[in-house]
């Protein structure tokens, strides 16, 4: 394994942390840092997602999320589903009577919230006619409420115009549910990204960002909170040892931070995969668990990562983990 992570230096004007230039240990370790890590799914609206057309396609997605949810309950981890709309409309049609059998006769949602102690977010790529505040809306009419995290954002790009998550500094209103009369308000934001996820830098930690153009710089009165990245879509096998090692072995982070990194499964690979992909996320679960045992790292929501980060007095980390 190769560790990417080779120094450490404080950037003071933005009181974060920045992995740079030679190591050296800069931090009295009085206390453990702690690691959060937390389990996220999305569907999406494309064509790998046309399952969601016809019932029977809908029933295989429903059991893979079924499947995978019972899997991370039994390794205690926090999950978060995040459906786009298109799973939402289909549920719409397909959560009957006789399909929430297996589900202690409750909607899909109200499972996963309910019986399994998950939690379930909006996801959203603005496309079809629906926004943000659509998918949170549809959340809403299975008895479940859909929070105040937006799961997934533009958070850098070429064109300006792709970068919308200031929005989310006021309530939003739904664009196909216009006459429900319904707004959302978010106060986390989760999943920052480029557009097809190219050239993504990778981060773990919490802050205020500042703005579109300054991201990065932490704004102690700004009213939305950024998780970080790191793991999204990388290897997490790699993330996970990397941050680590540099907590705990070559103590290069700071001691009191929270840091963050996120394990990304989709249903549709399970519906694809079978078994062979159950088996790889319960591998990962493994791994981590040792870990947790270890008093490395714990699981935890997004929410308690945040109001936890919040206790401690909102100190910023953007920990690299590329």
């Amino acid at each position: 394994m190769i560790l990417m992570l080779t120094g450490c230096r404080v950037d003071k004007e933005n009181n974060t942390d920045l992995l740079l230039g030679t190591a050296a240990l800069l931090y009295s370790f009085n206390s453990s840092p702690a690691i959060y890590i937390t389990i996220v799914s999305h569907n999406e609206t494309d064509s790998r997602y046309d399952y969601y057309n016809t019932e029977s396609g809908y029933l295989q997605m429903r059991n893979a999320i079924i499947s995978m949810a019972q899997l991370f309950s039994r390794y205690g981890a926090q999950y978060h589903f995040q459906p786009d709309w298109r799973f939402l409309e289909a549920a719409k049609l397909y959560e009957t009577p006789a399909n929430m059998a297996n589900t202690n006769n409750k909607n899909i949602l109200r499972y996963l919230k309910e019986d399994l102690g998950h939690h379930v977010d909006p996801h959203s790529h603005e496309s079809g006619g629906y926004n943000y505040a659509d998918v949170a809306y549809l959340i809403s009419q299975f008895g479940v409420d859909p929070g105040d995290i937006v799961g997934g954002f533009i958070q850098s790009s070429s064109d300006p115009s792709q970068i919308i998550w200031e929005k989310f500094r006021n309530p939003v209103y739904p664009l196909k549910y216009s006459s429900s009369g319904y707004s959302w308000g978010a106060h986390v934001l989760w999943g920052g990204g480029t557009m097809f996820h190219l050239g993504e830098d990778y981060r773990s930690g919490l802050i205020r960002p500042s703005s579109a153009d300054n991201f990065f710089t932490h704004n102690p009165s700004g009213n939305l909170i950024a998780l970080g990245n790191c793991s999204i879509n990388s290897n997490l096998n790699i993330a996970l040892d990397n941050l680590v090692l540099a907590i705990y072995n070559y103590k290069i982070a700071s001691s009191n931070r929270i840091y963050n990194i996120s394990m990304v499964v989709f249903e549709q690979e399970v519906v694809v995969g079978g078994p062979e992909v159950l088996k790889k996320y319960e591998d990962n679960l493994k791994k981590i668990d040792a870990y947790v045992k270890q008093g490395k790292v714990q699981w935890a929501s997004l929410n308690k990562t945040v109001t936890d980060w919040q206790a401690g007095g909102e100190i910023p980390a953007l920990l690299p983990c590329n």
